[in-house]
């Protein structure tokens, strides 16, 4: 996790395997900020990864807000539902190729070229 411009960088590097079959849900990695903090603005995420034993894969990242307890910090999405307070993204690995002239710092666009799919 990097937070440069709030001051504190914490950069972490590990390694995780886990067995994909259907029901497994995957991984967690968690980091405790001590201090106060906001987080303002886009997030952005840089991974490596292998899908070892396929050609591709699917990516769902979630950063969700615990409180001091980890319990999930909820909060009404303004349709009178409570729902976590968390951002997420998803994305299929064989088309994160982006789009150099479209997409910002901020903003990537893909261009979601990769895997081909037979519509017949």
């Amino acid at each position: 996790m990097a937070l440069r411009d709030g001051g504190f960088e914490i950069i972490a590097t590990t390694s995780v395997r886990y067995d994909a079959s259907p029901g497994n849900t995957g991984t967690v990695f968690a980091l405790k900020i001590e201090e106060d903090s906001e987080l303002i603005g886009y997030l952005k995420l840089k991974l490596w990864v292998e899908a070892d034993g396929s050609d591709d894969m699917d990516l769902t990242v979630s950063v969700l807000k615990l409180d001091s307890a980890a319990n999930l910090v909820m909060r009404d999405d303004t349709s009178g539902i409570v729902k976590p307070l968390m951002a997420t993204g998803k994305l299929r690995v064989s088309r994160r190729e982006l789009d150099t002239e479209r997409s910002t710092e901020s903003e990537p666009v893909l261009l979601m070229k990769g895997e081909a799919t037979d519509t017949r």
